[in-house]
């Protein structure tokens, strides 16, 4: 007869070590690369136009659409993942983040706070 017995010396899961699981920002010319290379894969032309003006217009607007799109998408994740993960950090990594931000602020002048605000507000704009 086995029973689910968990080992004396067991420790309970902790919350700890989400610093590390953040995600890297990525560089702009990354982003507008990738962005660019998957347009450029996914619009083709609509041979069912038989107007070449239309149907250069309309290649030219969904590329716009889709690039626009590209591009935000890593922007969003971003600071949801980053507000997603200050909320559920555990309370000492998150004692440590806020210093660090602190005395990123005193170096920089700039917080992190309001750099994730002026990415969500730079990619509204972009849509």
């Amino acid at each position: 007869i086995t029973q689910n017995k968990t080992p004396p010396n067991s420790k309970p899961k902790s919350n700890t070590g989400r610093l590390r699981l953040l995600p890297p920002l990525q560089p702009t010319n990354e982003i507008l690369s990738r962005a660019q290379r998957q347009t450029y894969n996914e619009i083709k032309d609509d041979t069912s136009i038989a107007n070449i003006r239309r149907r250069t217009q309309k290649r030219g607007a969904q590329t716009i659409d889709s690039l626009c799109q590209k591009l935000c998408l890593p922007l969003k994740n971003t600071v949801q993942t980053y507000r997603r993960e200050f909320r559920i950090m555990h309370p000492f990594e998150k004692v440590v983040m806020e210093l660090t931000i602190q005395s990123r602020q005193k170096k920089d002048g700039l917080t992190l706070y309001k750099l994730l605000d002026d990415i969500h507000e730079g990619r509204k704009e972009l849509l």
